[in-house]
């Protein structure tokens, strides 16, 4: 019994892969905000608003945040920091803010780098 129980450990450590992480590309990465991320803005006296992705025109699946990564990431198990600019961003107030006085707006906050 013992010996069996030897033989698969052995046989479960040899198996074991290690994995590698894949290089980080200067590219771009892609983000959808739902409703539900928890994603907010404090407005001061108006508040805190709850916020969510509106899809960015002529992108697939709903896209409303666009990040470039501007250079390659550090080598293989070294750890540094990457230069990203922020292309295009695409929120709005899940519900209408009370401007007081009777008033409601949506709030969108936009950022557009082309």
């Amino acid at each position: 019994m013992k010996v069996a129980t030897l033989v698969v450990a052995i046989t479960l450590i040899a198996s074991a892969s290690v994995a590698w992480a894949d290089p980080i590309n200067p590219g771009f990465d892609f983000f959808v905000t739902p409703a539900s991320a928890g994603t907010q803005v404090d407005l001061g006296s108006l508040g805190i608003i709850d916020l969510e992705g509106v899809p960015l025109p002529g992108l697939p699946f709903g896209i409303d945040t666009v990040v470039a990564r501007k250079q390659p990431g550090p080598p293989e198990g070294a750890t540094n920091q990457i230069d990203i600019e922020l292309v295009a961003l695409h929120l709005t107030s899940i519900s209408p803010i009370d401007l007081g006085g009777g008033n409601f707006a949506d709030l969108h906050i936009t950022i557009d780098n082309s």
